[in-house]
C-alpha cells in the first residue's frame, strides 16, 4: 500500500490527489511529529508531495523528482539523530525514479526566490531526509505547480 505525505496543505486540494487513499498531510516543521508519524507508517511505498513555481508547467501538473538540493540551511535531523538507525545517513540515491527533476528546498524562502530556481520546492527535502533516516528505501517524490 503506497503511503501519500503531502508537506503543503493547499495541494490536497489537487484533483490527482484526490483519489489518493493514506494521504497525511505533515507539518515538515515539526521533526518529532514528522518521525512520528513516518515510524506509524506501514512499511510500503511513499510519496511525497510538495509544491513548486514552474511557468512552463500548468497549474496543478505533477512532476516528478529524481533528487534535491537542500537549500533551507537546516538539517532536520540535527538534535534528532538519537531517534533514526544510523548517526550518519547517506542521502545519495534516495529517490527511486532516476528520471525527474532536481528541486531547490528553499524552505522559509520559497516566496521570495521561487521564481530564481527552475524547481523550487519547500519543504520536501525535509520529509525525504527523515523517511531515509527511518530506514525507508521506497521514496517517491513529486511537485505539485502552484502557479
Amino acid at each position: 500500500m503506497i503511503q501519500t505525505l503531502i508537506a503543503d496543505s493547499r495541494i490536497k486540494k489537487n484533483p490527482a490527489l484526490n483519489k489518493t487513499h493514506n494521504t497525511i498531510v505533515i507539518n515538515p516543521l515539526d521533526t518529532s511529529q514528522t518521525i512520528k508519524l513516518i515510524n506509524k507508517l506501514s512499511k510500503g511505498p511513499i510519496h511525497i508531495y510538495d509544491i513548486t513555481h514552474n511557468s512552463k508547467h500548468k497549474a496543478n501538473d505533477i512532476i516528478k523528482v529524481s533528487d534535491h538540493i537542500n537549500k533551507t540551511g537546516h538539517n532536520p535531523l540535527i538534535g534528532k539523530q538519537n531517534r533514526t538507525e544510523q548517526p550518519f545517513i547517506d542521502i545519495s540515491n534516495l529517490y527511486n525514479s532516476t528520471e525527474g527533476v532536481t528541486t531547490d528546498c528553499l524552505g522559509k524562502h520559497f516566496n521570495d526566490y521561487k521564481k530564481q530556481h527552475e524547481y523550487p520546492s519547500q519543504y520536501l527535502c525535509y520529509i525525504s531526509i527523515i523517511a531515509k533516516a527511518l530506514g525507508r528505501k521506497n521514496i517517491n517524490a513529486f511537485l505539485v505547480n502552484t502557479l
